[in-house]
């Protein structure tokens, strides 16, 4: 297993994903890691979800056939205004929202502490730690960031073409989007060896 770059999140691989899953006690935790998992957002955005960005109906449980982050919950960067991102759901991760029985109004993962307010990004990022060191993973650089990264990498390794990926992570340009592409080092390697 190689070890991440300096200074950027770890990339994922699909035993680790399943192995960190499998120590996320909560059901919630368990949603929110399967959404930043099939969507590549970041977790600022999915802990801003409201019930009614995935949910049309959510009395009667009726999904919607995409997920929306609203703009105001998405990053911006290079000094643009961020945009809002609609990507369709997952087969996977659509499995896991038709068994959660979401709240009916407001937030989707409200504060455990205030109703009124959504779950914070440190206390993500405090279960998130604590699954990965159960997992025996704390020695990799592992974030909350590291799904996006692993989302983005895995496309990219699986002949996604990179137009379409830049279309489903709404970056803003080529440039920045490389930098969450793990280099695979087989890959490396059978490159090197087609010049025989």
């Amino acid at each position: 297993m190689e070890k991440s770059t300096q200074g950027k999140a770890a990339y994922i691989s699909r035993k680790e994903a399943a192995k960190i899953r499998s120590f996320l006690t909560l059901e919630s935790h368990r949603l929110m890691w399967d959404i930043a998992r099939y969507t590549g957002e970041r977790w600022g955005a999915i802990a801003q979800l409201k019930v009614t960005d995935i949910w049309s109906d959510p009395t009667r449980r009726y999904l919607r056939e995409t997920i929306v982050f609203r703009k105001e919950t998405r990053k911006r960067g290079g000094g643009k205004e961020a945009i809002a991102r609609e990507i369709e759901i997952h087969p996977e991760l659509h499995r896991t929202l038709s068994a959660y029985i979401p709240p009916t109004v407001g937030w989707l993962f409200p504060s455990p502490s205030d109703l009124l307010h959504h779950v914070t990004l440190r206390s993500c990022d405090k279960f998130l730690r604590r699954a990965v060191t159960l997992a025996g993973l704390s020695h990799k650089k592992i974030s909350t960031h590291s799904t996006r990264r692993s989302f983005i990498t895995d496309l990219s390794r699986n002949g996604v073409d990179r137009r379409v990926i830049k279309e489903l992570t709404g970056h803003g340009s080529y440039e920045m989007l490389d930098k969450y592409i793990e280099s695979d080092p087989q890959a490396r390697r059978r490159a090197l060896a087609s010049l025989s």
